[in-house]
């Protein structure tokens, strides 16, 4: 029986762990840091290290220790026989090559899978002995393949760009944009929203004009797409309202689209584009598990992942968490290691949701939410319930932040309001209606 399953990279850095039995906190993989990683590397011959009623079981390849915990009389043999197969099955789906040794890098950028299939073939600490291919035919996570530098996506140079009436991404209040600011005020709202679903995650992006200027005016401005080899954001299609003028000069290093377009309502669709990503480059992760205990009640765990830089803050997060409609009671379950955000929090409950609410935090974080969940046994069979749930939804705003590095440094209006429009740049990076992890 495995308590839980560790992944570290060689100098002992957590990058995969998930704990399956109460028997054991995460905190235990400290000792293996410090029994393990801390010793030359001769003086270690024994895949098995016990202390006191826990044993650490580990295979190393190249830099990666795969470790498992048990506090069990647990058969060694079969746990490092999970651990070799767990390797050869990551090996198989991550590796373009047949030598190639996953490293951690490849490891991190496949976390979602790696969660997946650790929850596929162990239940409650017990190791499933499940065909490799029945369990490809359940990986619901998307697949990064190792790939060298130079195979890195682009932007695509087959870029479609097509000239026509567009409408908002999603719906805004004109009204509440409009009374925001004082008169003469022109300001140009970069929005891009993350949709996120299946195993597909883009960026739908627009750029829209808000004027309090009276009268009708001509904005010229420059739409930079910067990107590089390494660059993992595609942008697929470009979509530009009737304008004057677009100039695209051709670069291998970056896309400038040079626009002229006329001004006449109080908020107005200059363009809109759309392009592909990696789940990797993701700003909000969400991570969990519904674990049933008995037939009237279940574990609920977790993660929501911020990835975004700490100088960053995101704002009215709200993670949407399903839950039965005939919950009786709901217990928390106390975390030490969880971090604290105080009143920065609220937990309140719907017919169908549990709501996880945020009012603004920083990023470089991870918040845990870990819950027992009772239902009323005699209306429900829960673990019906559990195998058809929906997704966990996610919303939230990023103010000051445009996760391609798109971007719009400055723009000219005509000479007659020079001296009399305020002129102002806005950058926002907002979840999709559609953005939502199965956990």
């Amino acid at each position: 029986m495995i308590s839980a399953i560790f992944i570290l990279n060689g100098i002992g850095n957590v990058i995969i762990s998930r704990v399956f039995r109460e028997d054991v906190k995460y905190s235990v993989i400290e000792i293996f840091h410090t029994k393990i990683i801390n010793v030359n590397p001769q003086d270690l011959k024994n895949p098995i290290l016990t202390l006191g009623s826990t044993t650490f079981l580990y295979i190393k390849k190249g830099d990666i220790y795969y470790v498992a915990v048990t506090r069990n009389n647990s058969d060694a043999s079969v746990i490092l026989q999970y651990l070799n197969r767990l390797i050869n099955m990551l090996k198989s789906l991550i590796s373009v090559t047949t030598n190639h040794i996953v490293n951690d890098t490849e490891l991190m950028d496949n976390f979602l899978l790696i969660y997946e299939i650790l929850d596929l073939t162990i239940d409650q600490g017990f190791v499933r002995q499940i065909d490799e291919s029945l369990i490809m035919s359940k990986i619901y996570s998307p697949i990064t393949k190792s790939m060298d530098s130079d195979k890195k996506l682009n932007i695509s140079s087959d870029l479609k760009i097509i000239k026509k009436d567009i409408s908002l991404i999603e719906p805004l209040d004109t009204n509440i944009l409009v009374e925001k600011y004082d008169k003469n005020v022109i300001l140009l709202l970069l929005n891009e929203y993350l949709y996120v679903s299946d195993k597909k995650a883009k960026i739908l992006g627009e750029v829209i004009s808000v004027s309090t200027v009276p009268s009708g005016l001509t904005i010229d401005f420059q739409f930079n797409t910067p990107v590089t080899d390494y660059s993992s954001i595609e942008l697929k299609s470009l979509n530009i309202a009737p304008i004057e003028s677009l100039i695209k000069p051709s670069s291998k290093i970056t896309n400038k689209f040079n626009l002229s377009s006329r001004i006449s309502t109080s908020v107005q669709p200059i363009l809109n584009y759309s392009a592909e990503l990696l789940f990797d480059d993701l700003p909000i992760i969400i991570l969990g598990s519904y674990k049933q205990i008995a037939n009237n009640k279940f574990e609920l765990q977790i993660t929501l992942e911020l990835r975004f830089s700490s100088d960053i803050f995101a704002k009215d997060i709200k993670v949407n968490i399903p839950i039965p409609k005939n919950v009786l009671k709901i217990i928390d379950v106390y975390d030490a290691c969880a971090e604290n955000i105080g009143r920065n929090e609220e937990i309140s409950q719907s017919d169908e949701y549990l709501v996880w609410s945020l009012k603004s935090i920083s990023g470089t974080k991870k918040l845990k939410l870990n819950k027992i969940i009772y239902t009323d046994s005699s209306t429900l069979k829960l673990s019906d319930w559990i195998s058809t749930r929906r997704n966990v939804q996610v919303i939230f705003d990023i103010p000051k932040y445009s996760l391609t590095k798109y971007h719009i440094n400055s723009f000219n209006v005509e000479k007659e309001f020079d001296n009399i429009a305020t002129r102002l740049i806005q950058f926002h990076t907002l979840s999709h209606s559609t953005y939502e992890f199965y956990v």
